[in-house]
């Protein structure tokens, strides 16, 4: 193995040993303050290196997509890459740019059929729900687009409206009712979008799911 693809490998080793702390800090954060599931989830420090075990060419799409290098991306995928290649710990090019924003990434992803619904096999997470945590409303919207389902529920039972309302994301909220979501959705811990709302202060967001209860109730 040359110098550069040993340095390539570990640079995305170390990216996705962050990503992994990321998404356990998410579902710890909320787990220690509101009662969520915390994900027990590893860093991936001292493993194999990725090379060894997904081709170059897979490796690339990875960090192109975590980096943000649209044009990289094209080429990759126009050159044959699958969209929805895995890394070493499930983690897929679209939810890697879901948890960056990367917008005009995510389009191309799509276009050449990356599966919105495709979770991290590790960290438990899926695109819609890294979009909605981090208040991403134009990937939101992108990935519902696209099909991505508004009611899908990881091992913990978690969905991505409970994550917008335990960060107070009002604006995602309002989409993922609009569209379907299921807000009386309970998590391992008993918690709901509007019962995490409350115990975190949302009001607005409790007002838009009451509001919404009161619209069926007439209905």
């Amino acid at each position: 193995m040359n110098t550069e693809s040993s340095k390539s490998g570990l640079a995305l080793a170390a990216a996705l040993s962050m990503i992994l702390i990321h998404a356990s800090g998410c579902s710890t954060h909320v787990a220690k303050s509101d009662g969520a599931n915390g994900q027990d989830v590893a860093a991936a420090e001292g493993s194999a290196r990725p090379e060894s075990r997904i081709s170059e060419d897979d490796e690339k799409m990875l960090k192109a997509a975590w980096n943000g290098r649209l044009m990289e991306v094209v080429t990759l995928l126009e050159e044959g890459v699958d969209p929805n290649v895995r890394s070493p710990h499930g983690v897929t090019p679209l939810s890697l740019a879901a948890q960056n924003n990367h917008l005009k990434i995510a389009r191309k992803l799509l276009e050449k059929g990356a599966d919105p619904n495709l979770e991290d096999k590790r960290a438990g997470w899926f695109p819609l729900m890294w979009a909605s945590f981090n208040g991403f409303d134009e990937f939101v919207m992108l990935l519902i687009e696209h099909g991505a389902d508004v009611n899908k529920r990881n091992a913990h039972n978690e969905t991505a409206m409970l994550h917008a309302a335990f960060e107070g994301r009002d604006d995602t909220v309002r989409i993922l009712l609009d569209h379907g979501a299921d807000h009386t959705v309970e998590n391992d811990k008993g918690f709901t979008a509007m019962k995490a709302a409350k115990n975190k202060g949302f009001y607005r967001i409790v007002e838009m799911i009451s509001e919404q209860e009161n619209q069926r109730e007439g209905g």
